[in-house]
């Protein structure tokens, strides 16, 4: 039987902020400057997730709605609150690449690639590329 306690807020194990090199053009002194990255909470992602729905009303049926995920503002929007370093919300930042919003600054800032790689790392930290079932299989080992 395992102890209850492990489950109360401090004593479980903190997710530590992650660096990751995003792109070799970003530089200080010749060396590729680390951005930092975090994972997000449930409530955080609840939030991306609402964020990214679009609610369109149904044809005929009064006051009823569908609602349909927008799956590249959402992989954008994740990303965004990801970032941790540099702060994509800093307006001079933004200013600096002629954009009001931090998910156009991604855009503008990084080549296609790049963002394509900063994604994946985001995706991963979230622990959103395995499987529930991987992950029951993964414990059990």
């Amino acid at each position: 039987m395992s102890d209850f306690k492990a489950f109360f807020s401090e004593n479980v194990k903190k997710v530590e902020e992650v660096e990751y090199v995003v792109s070799d053009r970003f530089t200080e002194n010749g060396e590729p400057i680390k951005w930092r990255l975090k994972a997000l909470t449930a409530k955080e992602e609840e939030g991306v997730r609402a964020d990214s729905t679009i609610r369109t009303p149904i044809p005929g049926k009064h006051g009823q709605y569908t609602e349909k995920l927008d799956t590249n503002a959402y992989v954008r929007k994740l990303t965004t609150a990801s970032v941790v370093y540099p702060d994509l919300f800093d307006a001079d930042l933004q200013n600096s690449y002629g954009v009001t919003s931090p998910e156009a600054l991604l855009q503008k800032m990084l080549l296609s690639g790049e963002m394509i790689h900063l994604t994946e790392k985001v995706t991963e930290i979230n622990n959103l590329t395995e499987s529930f079932e991987d992950k029951v299989e993964h414990a059990k080992n």
